[in-house]
């Protein structure tokens, strides 16, 4: 399944690129392609063009701010929090083909991990 993605959070340092890892890791080795659009700091890095858009079968938008959300309404999307692609980005994979399957338009993705699972996380990246 092709799939695109944005993840954004406040403060824009860390969060957004290591969800957009996360999920850029949790397709490598299966069949699933994703790109990622990461809203940081410094910026919209790595931009879904219409293209990009028009050729994938569902989207993630994993994001504590506000994105473009517009441009996913004739697709499958999962909505979410950054957090929740940094803990669960094989989990929000398989929701979001699942809601494809299903032919779900918008579905919502509540995290269970906590801040330590997080915290967890970012230990793993750095060691």
């Amino acid at each position: 399944m092709k799939l695109v993605a944005v993840t954004g959070c406040p403060t824009g340092i860390a969060h957004s690129q290591m969800a957009a890892e996360s999920l850029e890791e949790a397709v490598e080795g299966t069949d699933d392609e994703i790109k990622v659009e990461v809203h940081g700091s410094s910026g919209t890095e790595n931009v879904l063009n219409e293209e990009d858009i028009e050729e994938a079968d569902a989207a993630i938008i994993a994001s504590d701010i506000s994105v473009d959300t517009e441009r996913f309404e004739d697709m499958t999307s999962l909505h979410t929090q950054v957090q929740a692609a940094v803990t669960d980005a094989e989990e929000l994979i398989d929701k979001v083909k699942e809601a494809k399957e299903n032919r779900e338009e918008h579905v919502e993705y509540k995290s269970d991990t906590n801040s330590m699972g997080l915290v967890k996380k970012i230990k793993e990246l750095f060691s």
